[in-house]
């Protein structure tokens, strides 16, 4: 096979790996990596495919081998940015995939060594902070990793990226000293003018210090969250201010974490807010949240979960009808027996409570089916009493 056709067959490849057709991309990788011959660059770069693929079949450790097989091929070359691109997927499958941190950190010094001969100040900073951030997270001194940063920023002017470290460097830190080294990076940051770097900072200093002293800042967090667009920063400025607030104003600001979330983190803090909204009496506001947390479901389980919720919400604030819809819409669609139980047992307690008792029993009978053993005999003195 010549190399045209090698070349031909490496970016067939390609195109299947972008379109998540991943067995197809590996047989055609291995095709053009046989078909290179001698070509270490062509070899290089079908491994570094054949070491993405396995990434995405999660075959971890044979990608792990495909990007060594292709760090051997571009040592001999000066492609430093292909070499750095190698060592950060190679810390990538250590730590994220593998788990294998105390690797990760060697490999994360081979990252660093590799953005050097770069030359680019972003990506050695860059390779700089991940490893200093993996130190800290399992439990390494961070110190010597921390100081080199800070010398590199103070040479290079990266205000920026020094405000970062010197952030990193407070969270390894407790105290007076942790709150010192915090306050300098926000200052740092501001003579940055990085409104995201800001922002970052005002909520790290936040989380160090008291309530009341912590409020204004992650205030004015969440409002360079806003002018940024940043939902990420609005909402951690959000959760740490409803770790602050009470009463309404709680229950204000965890609604509002919710709209800017999704799926399951938008699901948390709704349920947070309707169980602070009924133990802070605002049973009203405790329904509403509820009502959203069904909207928000997807599958069959948070429906029927959240319905659950609903029913009680209902039932508090004597929407006791639609509460006994609600308990027997979350029976429905409940996958689990001894939940469905549950919920029927609740809808009939419901109905035996608006008269029905009628309904009541068939609920409390078909709770009886499925419910778990520990709660039968209460349904049965319930049942019995009727």
């Amino acid at each position: 096979m010549d190399a045209g056709a090698a070349m031909k067959l490496f970016q067939q490849a390609l195109a299947e790996e972008s379109e998540g057709r991943l067995a197809s991309a590996r047989d055609l990788a291995l095709q053009a990596l046989q078909g290179f011959g001698t070509d270490r660059t062509g070899m290089a770069a079908a491994q570094h495919l054949l070491a993405l693929v396995c990434v995405g079949l999660t075959d971890f450790k044979q990608a792990l081998h495909h990007v060594d097989e292709a760090l051997s091929l571009r040592e001999s070359t000066s492609d430093h940015q292909g070499l750095l691109s190698l060592h950060q997927q190679r810390f990538e499958i250590l730590t994220r995939d593998l788990g294998l941190h105390e690797q990760g950190v060697e490999q994360g010094a081979a990252v660093v060594r590799a953005a050097e001969m770069t030359g680019s100040r972003e990506a050695l900073t860059a390779a700089l902070y991940q490893r200093a951030e993996l130190q800290h997270r399992i439990g390494q001194s961070v110190e010597e990793s921390i100081d080199r940063a800070l010398t590199y920023c103070d040479r290079a002017g990266e205000e920026g990226v020094r405000a970062g470290f010197l952030m990193l460097r407070g969270r390894t830190e407790s105290g007076t000293t942790a709150v010192a080294t915090l306050r300098q990076a926000l200052q740092v940051a501001r003579q940055a003018r990085s409104r995201l770097c800001v922002a970052q900072a005002l909520l790290a200093l936040a989380e160090a210090l008291p309530g009341e002293e912590a409020r204004p800042l992650l205030i004015e967090a969440l409002d360079a969250g806003e002018l940024l667009q940043d939902s990420v920063v609005r909402v951690a400025a959000l959760r740490a201010l409803s770790r602050i607030e009470t009463g309404r104003a709680r229950l204000d600001v965890l609604v509002q974490a919710a709209r800017l979330c999704s799926g399951d983190q938008a699901r948390e803090f709704l349920f947070e807010a309707c169980e602070h909204a009924a133990g802070s009496g605002l049973v009203h506001r405790a329904v509403g949240v509820a009502r959203d947390l069904v909207i928000a479901s997807e599958t069959k389980g948070e429906q029927a979960a959240a319905y659950f919720v609903l029913g009680r919400r209902l039932a508090e604030a004597g929407g006791m009808s639609d509460a006994a819809h609600a308990f027997e819409a979350s029976a429905r669609l409940q996958p689990r027996a001894e939940a469905q139980g549950s919920a029927l047992a609740m809808a009939g307690q419901v109905h035996a409570a608006l008269g029905d008792t009628d309904t009541a029993r068939q609920r409390l009978r078909e709770a009886l089916d499925v419910a778990s053993p520990l709660e039968i005999p209460a349904i049965r003195d319930i049942l019995e009493n009727l």
